[in-house]
């Protein structure tokens, strides 16, 4: 029950520490005051000191590639580091540190890799890993804010690792060779992903708007984590079958592909199983058949839907998980940086030059500048953010109550939804109407109730959406004792009026006796 308990306080020093950042060389973690170890403005802009002012187009993407390029280091793709335990990267550079705040423990670089919230593709809800990825149970949230916990399953209810610029676009190979390209193996491309958006809605198809999602050629994407819609497969506007993911993802999405065509903007052959495709964006892009990377050295592969993907990093901005995410991966994986994510409108001056002066260092992302209002939103900030407020009840909540008993807050369960993300730890207070409700309350009265919760944050009040309603009635031995009452109270005020009757009466008697005493006197005078 998360019903009065404190939030622990989550780590807050997002700040950067004025010393070199730790390259992913080094193959070891940043052992700094914080693991999140988020570059300045400065820093982040030294990191793009080739590009000047008002670069775009292909000039623009030959830099970038350069940049990009240095001081890359190759992963393993089981696990997303250069280690080889399964998952090992998923586990820090996925994390929800909303939900799951780093703990001191954790600063030195031995992160935790089971009992954590971890931000997954194609989920509206973050998944809790009681275990490990894939093995035992998990828990998210639904749609009304109810906690469910459920149990992995292979092939139906598991992460993938999802490839979002497709592998069979430009750098799959036969067999598992895209294992062996360091295209194939880049964390700035794969995230942990829903099985179901993969594999049935995603697969390798261009993503894009779908122009009618009740077309009886539509096909909704169901989640087999949440059993929630995560996407629709259909036809756009121009009868492209392309994959619509959930709008929190959209953005997401879009920077990672826009990585992809900067990084790996001309063929090269790095080593004789390692070697980076030719990869650039368009519009009408169907899904096809597997592209190595030799096919592309002078036909560059394309993939799409740019016209979209553009919109998409306009509606769905950067949050502050893909800046600590970009951050984690240059400073303690992969050694590079997304520059999407640093300055989204540079995607306009590379893919959509002609309608772009080029870029400017005036727009460059850190934690506290980014202007996303989504579920994977971690700062406060000055953001309008969305809380929604619920209050529940299980079976061994108490709803009926006799006279003057004390009221019991056992079974009842308080939600608060911050843009979709679910607020653990919070204190927060019961009330009947303007009456606060504690333990010591004794209910006093009879009918029905309605108790709601609300709770303090960010300065405002949130009051619950919905209410608990509790029956007030009496017992058999109140009802008993209340009989008793009523009738020698009737007793008592039958012998009342009877004894009142009889005073008036000698009353009465006593009257004329008086007034002849009283003329008898007069008289004598």
């Amino acid at each position: 029950m998360k019903l009065f308990i404190l939030l622990p306080f989550i780590l807050t020093s997002y700040a950067s520490v004025n010393s070199a950042p730790l390259k992913a060389s080094d193959n070891s973690l940043n052992t700094q005051n914080t693991i999140y170890y988020d570059l300045t403005e400065d820093e982040v802009k030294n990191y793009y000191s080739d590009l000047i002012e008002g670069d775009k187009g292909e000039t623009l993407l030959s830099k970038l590639q350069k940049i990009l390029k240095k001081g890359q280091v190759k992963l393993n793709y089981s696990s997303g580091n250069t280690k080889s335990t399964s998952w090992d990267g998923y586990y820090l550079f996925e994390r929800n540190f909303d939900l799951s705040p780093l703990e001191e423990s954790e600063l030195s670089g031995n992160y935790k890799k089971s009992g954590i919230w971890l931000n997954v593709l194609y989920s509206s809800s973050p998944i809790y890993i009681e275990n490990k990825i894939n093995s035992g149970d998990y828990k998210y949230y639904d749609e009304n804010g109810e906690l469910v916990t459920s149990t992995f399953k292979s092939s139906k209810a598991q992460f993938d690792r999802e490839h979002v610029f497709p592998k069979s676009f430009g750098f799959n190979g036969s067999g598992d060779a895209y294992e062996d390209f360091t295209a194939g193996c880049d964390i700035h491309n794969l995230h942990a992903g829903e099985h179901n958006g993969n594999s049935s809605g995603h697969n390798n198809y261009p993503y894009g708007n779908v122009s009618n999602k009740n077309a009886s050629s539509t096909k909704a994407i169901t989640s087999g984590l949440t059993n929630e819609i995560v996407g629709y497969l259909g036809d756009n506007d121009d009868g492209i079958k392309v994959f619509e993911p959930l709008d929190k993802d959209k953005g997401d999405i879009a920077r990672s592909i826009f990585y992809m065509a900067a990084r790996y903007h001309t063929y090269e052959k790095i080593s004789d199983k390692d070697r980076s495709p030719s990869l650039t964006l368009a519009d009408n892009v169907e899904s096809g058949s597997t592209i190595e990377p030799e096919d592309t050295i002078v036909n560059p592969c394309a993939y799409g839907e740019l016209s979209d993907l553009l919109q998409w990093n306009i509606e769905d901005p950067v949050s502050k998980y893909e800046l600590h995410r970009n951050n984690l991966v240059y400073n303690a994986f992969q050694g590079n940086r997304n520059p999407f994510i640093d300055c989204p409108s540079w995607a306009e001056a590379c893919f959509n030059s002609e309608n772009s002066n080029g870029i400017t260092f005036d727009n460059i992302l850190t934690p506290g500048k980014e202007t996303s209002s989504n579920p994977d939103t971690d700062s406060p900030g000055t953001q309008n953010h969305t809380y929604t407020l619920y209050i529940s009840k299980d079976d061994s909540f108490k709803s009926t109550y006799f006279q003057f008993e004390s009221f019991d807050p056992t079974g009842i369960d308080i939600t608060l939804l911050k843009d979709g993300v679910e607020l653990t730890g919070l204190s927060y207070e019961l009330y009947m109407g303007n009456q606060l409700m504690t333990s010591k309350y004794m209910f006093i009265g009879l009918g029905t109730k309605e108790i709601i919760a609300k709770v303090k944050i960010d300065g405002q009040e949130i009051i619950s959406t919905n209410s608990i309603t509790i029956t007030l009635e009496l017992s058999i031995q109140q009802i008993i004792i209340l009989a008793v009452v009523i009738i020698v109270i009737l007793i008592l005020a039958i012998i009342f009026i009877a004894l009142g009757k009889k005073r008036k009466k000698r009353k009465k008697k006593f009257i004329p006796f008086q007034n002849k005493t009283s003329k008898t006197k007069n008289s004598s005078k």
